[in-house]
């Protein structure tokens, strides 16, 4: 017989990572994403894309500190779930027509909503961090881990720290105009707008 697992040790289980409670998750909860995503314009395909993105923000806002669970986690998964693939529609200019409430009111909408922009917010950074040349990637990794000017010269072996200082001021306004000029960015930006009151 499958094992059941409380809250709590859901919680615990992806605070430490458990591939039982992992699976245990898949198992009860992924059937009715499939539901939501193929009731709303989706496939399975998109329905297995959508619950390992949930599962990766799930998986950081658990192990962020102060982390407290307010609903169950059932109902945590789909609002997130719910959130992210109305976003996808809407990206995709196509209708979201309903979704299922769970047997708990969902967690107040812009808190999940604020965890999808987070999420997109890394994706987007990420995204056009990694289209950097390889130069840049080294040289910007080192300053987000604070290393001084002098220290970049010496890992990498560049001539002098002017010419890091240099290429640090190009690479970083390449990264910001990649990033600021992507519609994404825009969409972002004015769902941040929208958000203040």
């Amino acid at each position: 017989m499958a094992e059941n697992f409380s809250e709590e040790k859901i919680v615990y289980g992806f605070q430490s990572a458990e591939n039982e409670v992992l699976r245990f998750v898949y198992r009860e909860y992924f059937p009715s994403v499939v539901h939501m995503v193929k009731s709303n314009n989706g496939a399975v395909i998109d329905a297995e894309d959508l619950f390992q993105d949930a599962l990766v923000v799930i998986f950081e806002k658990i192990r962020s500190p102060g982390f407290a669970l307010t609903c169950t986690f059932k109902t945590y998964l789909y609002s997130i779930c719910r959130n992210l693939w109305m976003h996808r529609l809407e990206k995709m200019n196509r209708e979201f027509i309903s979704y299922e409430l769970m047997e708990d009111n969902l967690p107040a909408y812009h808190d999940t909503e604020k965890i999808f922009l987070e999420a997109e917010k890394d994706k987007l950074f990420h995204h056009h961090f990694l289209r950097l040349g390889e130069n840049c990637q080294k040289i910007l990794t080192l300053v987000f881990k604070r290393f001084t000017t002098s220290e970049i010269a010496q890992k990498l072996g560049l001539k002098s720290e002017l010419y890091v200082r240099k290429r640090k001021s190009q690479c970083r306004k390449t990264l910001i105009r990649n990033i600021t000029n992507d519609p994404l960015y825009i969409q972002i930006k004015n769902q941040r707008h929208e958000e203040r009151p």
